[in-house]
């Protein structure tokens, strides 16, 4: 008798034991099933556009995210002036919207406009929910900053001038499953039947690698190394635009390039923005000669809108004066810009004794990118394309100040939501074609480049000029897809000849100015 119960519960124990196995291997295979289904994302840029998409995928899909330098290179790194969005009571969607669409001259898109300032808030607010924090005064309410050409205090801030860095780093934080490739250069996008499916890149020791996914994502940013000078990040060379049309993407309003007027210069080299919310706290335009010139130019004098300030600064030293910043009325200005302070120090300046900051204009922000619709998507299929890259339609002729990163929240939630809803679908074998090159460009020097696309689609611009430089830059063979012999150097100087050939034919194209796009009359 004891001997059979003995038997009995070893039996049962087997049998569990067994029931345990056979559970475990399905949950096993369970996971395996749903990662092999799991959406394959490639993410190309760190910035906020990008750090933004893997927090927002990083449970739903399996996402690579490549990056030209690291993640702590980017122009939403250097976004000093803040967010600009209606959390105030005081405030209306309705005022931000027609702010918006009179600094773009109403080129904008209305119904992009008024998605990104309507769901912007709510963004904002989840993320506040998750600890992003912002500027507040002594009894906790937010504080609200004021910049060019709006017409209400709506600018949020975070560490006074350190709001991009202080986002971005904070979605950053939030990763968990993301597979980063660092030093990687994207070269080309691979299609298949039409469609995106993967990605040529350049690794960190120069070898030539592939990457395939369902869903390729540009967070790229813009074009500042087009111009000798700029407020970019020295990794923003036009690489997300320049590859998305070699991939056959429809590119729009690339002739609208905003020059920021305010860029602190050193022995006429570019050392670092000055922010519009300086400002905003006071600060003034003045010349050499003691001339306050904006208040004759704009009601609202040194808070217009930044295609009339840089015009009017650079058509100052046309005349062969000095610019500064006149900063005598500004208040705390080391605590509430400390970032710039620390940067103008480096310089030997300092606030406490010299009020008043040598400035230049100089390349800031592309109103114009790849052609996007309302869920980020490109006109090839599974590129999608969020931020600068983007021509969204939301910026019009000149973006609105601070709308850049909201408008950056707003289309990387929507890429994501669209990514997730779609189906996945099975991916075609990928044929690969080399076409064979005749021969190659003889490019020239991004000194001279950028020298000459300074004269010809600077922030003033002539119709004979344009046309010589296009003329210029027609000699260079346009290739459809990237030598493997060129090196990263070249890729970028390449790029940067592609873009700026197609600016200068949509600037000659467009006749009369227009917002960021000043034509000389006398030209036409």
């Amino acid at each position: 008798m004891k001997k059979y119960k003995k038997i009995k519960i070893l039996t049962r124990t087997s049998s569990t034991i067994h029931e345990i196995m056979i559970n475990l291997y399905k949950v096993i295979n369970a996971e395996t099933k749903l990662n092999i289904m799991k959406k394959k994302v490639v993410i190309v840029g760190s910035g906020l556009a990008g750090s933004f998409l893997v927090m927002l995928l990083q449970d739903d899909c399996k996402v690579t995210l490549l990056t030209k330098g690291n993640v702590s290179e980017s122009n939403s790194m250097l976004a000093q002036g803040g967010i600009a969005a209606v959390m105030s009571k005081s405030d209306s969607l309705t005022s931000h919207v027609h702010d918006t669409l009179v600094a773009g001259s109403f080129h904008n898109d209305v119904k992009v406009v008024e998605t990104v300032i309507e769901e912007g808030p709510e963004i904002l607010q989840e993320l506040m929910n998750l600890g992003l924090g912002f500027d507040q005064d002594a009894h906790g309410n937010l504080l609200y900053g004021m910049e060019g050409a709006h017409s209400q205090r709506r600018i949020l801030h975070s560490g006074g001038d350190q709001t991009g860095r202080i986002i971005t780093s904070f979605v950053q934080s939030k990763w968990k499953n993301v597979e980063m490739i660092a030093s990687a250069y994207a070269v080309d996008i691979i299609k298949q039947n039409e469609k995106a499916c993967g990605l040529i890149y350049l690794d960190k020791e120069g070898n030539w690698q592939e990457i395939f996914a369902d869903d390729i994502i540009l967070a790229t940013g813009g074009i500042g190394g087009l111009f000798p000078y700029t407020s970019n990040d020295q990794t923003l060379t036009g690489d997300g635009v320049a590859l998305a049309m070699r991939a056959g993407a429809q590119a729009k309003d690339l002739e609208f390039i905003q020059f920021h007027p305010t860029i602190f210069s050193v022995d006429g080299h570019c050392c670092g923005l000055v922010s519009e919310a300086v400002r905003g706290d006071g600060a003034r335009l003045v010349n050499d000669l003691g001339a306050y010139f904006m208040e004759e130019v704009h009601p609202l004098g040194d808070l217009a809108a930044r295609d009339i300030v840089s015009c009017k600064v650079y058509q100052q030293t046309l005349n062969g004066r000095k610019i500064f910043l006149d900063i005598a009325d500004v208040q705390n200005f080391t605590k509430r810009f400390p970032t710039i302070d620390q940067n103008l120090k480096k310089y030997g300046f300092n606030v406490e004794r010299d009020k008043l900051i040598p400035i230049q204009p100089g390349a800031h922000f592309l109103m114009g990118g790849v052609k996007t619709d309302l869920s980020g998507a490109t006109s090839v299929s599974n590129l999608y394309a969020v931020g600068e890259v983007a021509c969204s339609g939301v910026h019009g002729a000149n973006r609105l100040a601070s709308n850049s990163l909201l408008e950056i929240l707003v289309f990387a939630k929507r890429v994501a939501t669209d990514i997730k809803n779609k189906t996945l679908a099975l991916q075609d074998s990928f044929i690969k074609e080399n076409k064979e090159i005749e021969s190659l460009p003889n490019l020239p020097t991004v000194q001279e480049l950028q020298k000459r696309a300074w004269k010809a689609i600077g922030i003033v611009r002539e119709t004979a000029k344009m046309k010589e430089f296009l003329a210029w830059l027609e000699q260079f063979t346009l290739v459809e897809q990237i030598p493997r012999n060129w090196s990263k150097k070249e890729i970028e100087c390449y790029n940067l000849c592609q873009i700026a050939c197609d600016i200068t034919k949509m600037a000659l194209a467009r006749k009369k100015s227009l917002g960021a796009h000043y034509i000389l009359r006398k030209e036409i």
